[in-house]
């Protein structure tokens, strides 16, 4: 069973001091691949709405994104969601943007969309194609699905950068996106 695994591709810009923070149970375990060589665009998803998206849509060019792969019946999924969406507040406006993705697939919309409706994030959700999800994972990220959560980091851009498979640390994120740059507003003062 693997826990805390990170893949990196060796384009990453990332050094490897800057990946440590990806740790599980303590224990850093980081695998260098070749490259990654799926494509973000492999991912059909739909929006709570029922509408067509792609993970390749999703990407901004000046942020990073977290993809966030979480289920129905993941409790540590639930215990994550309000550390990544308090993330996502703090860094949406600057450097990195957090999306959801719940595995459990297009049969489940209904139910997905419910559960959002219940306990509202910030982040959007999407749902995968139930029939291709495992697929179109794969060839993205080059490793067959683990379970929930997962999380996948691509960097402004969209290159996957690192595949994380469990729980993980705020702290993780930050030392590698990097803290959230302050957005400055005028003051009242200023503006009269």
């Amino acid at each position: 069973m693997l826990h805390g695994t990170i893949l990196v591709s060796n384009t990453s810009l990332l050094s490897m001091s800057r990946l440590k923070p990806f740790r599980m149970l303590g224990l850093p375990l980081i695998i260098l691949v070749a490259g990654l060589s799926g494509s973000a665009n492999a991912m059909e998803l739909l929006k709570l709405s029922g509408k067509s998206s792609s993970l390749e849509a999703l990407h901004k060019s000046n942020m990073w994104t977290l993809v966030m792969v979480w289920s129905l019946d993941c409790v540590a999924c639930e215990a994550q969601k309000p550390v990544i969406d308090r993330f996502h507040q703090d860094h949406y406006l600057s450097n990195a943007q957090v999306v959801g993705l719940a595995s459990d697939g297009d049969k489940h919309l209904i139910e997905v969309a419910e559960r959002v409706k219940s306990k509202p994030l910030r982040f959007k959700n999407y749902v995968p194609r139930t029939d291709s999800f495992e697929a179109e994972y794969k060839a993205i990220t080059g490793r067959e699905f683990f379970g929930t959560p997962t999380y996948l980091l691509f960097k402004p851009g969209g290159e996957l950068v690192g595949v994380h498979a469990g729980t993980l640390e705020r702290q993780a994120l930050e030392d590698i996106v990097g803290p959230a740059e302050t957005i400055q507003t005028p003051s009242a003062d200023l503006i009269r």
